[in-house]
């Protein structure tokens, strides 16, 4: 296996670990969660001060307290 056929097959399955576990963390959620390819998200990441232009993998309106614990824990996974 050639090394770019290697690591094209441990980034599909990085991949798709990572979806599962957006999946997870969406069935879980009480609260939204918006993404860069959702219609509201550029709306969802402004911020008052208009020199601010960040652009967060996801933003998730917390409803409840375990909506935090869920996003803080996602935010723990995807930043390793």
């Amino acid at each position: 296996m050639s090394t770019e056929t290697a690591s094209s097959h441990i980034f599909r399955g990085e991949s798709h670990a990572a979806s599962r576990q957006l999946e997870q963390l969406r069935g879980t959620l009480h609260g939204t969660l918006v993404m860069p390819h959702d219609p509201d998200y550029d709306e969802a990441r402004r911020v008052w001060n208009g020199t601010v232009d960040k652009r967060p993998a996801m933003i998730i309106y917390c409803a409840d307290a375990d909506d935090v614990v869920a996003a803080v824990a996602s935010s723990a996974v995807n930043t390793g």
